[in-house]
């Protein structure tokens, strides 16, 4: 029981932190003109986030029991490292660390992309 409940707290931690970082990724890679759509989008999952999770509660753990919802949420938390691997340093971090080649590359492979 003390290695499950360590495990939730990280994933915990870790899940709560990634709140932050998405919404300041959202506002470095976003363009202005929509970036207030995709934050609302954003915040209406971080939200719902407690709700949904209530309800996956309610169908999940008398079918299954509640060693289930601790599998879900580390399989969730998986999902959510895999996909933050795939996404790319920010430009202005590299750029203050002295990695400006990496940054412009970056720039560029980005401008390419939108164009």
């Amino acid at each position: 029981m003390a290695v499950l409940t360590l495990l939730r707290l990280v994933t915990g931690v870790c899940l709560g932190a990634e709140n932050v970082v998405g919404y300041s990724t959202m506002t470095e890679f976003v363009p202005p003109q929509t970036r207030g759509k995709w934050l609302g989008g954003m915040n209406v999952i971080v939200v719902s986030g407690l709700p949904v999770a209530a309800l996956l509660g309610t169908l999940i753990i008398p079918h299954f029991g509640w060693r289930a919802m601790f599998a879900l949420g580390g399989l969730c938390a998986l999902v959510v490292w895999y996909l933050r691997k795939a996404l790319p340093e920010s430009p202005r971090w590299l750029e203050s660390v002295g990695r400006i080649a990496e940054a412009e590359a970056l720039l560029r492979s980005i401008e390419n992309e939108v164009s």
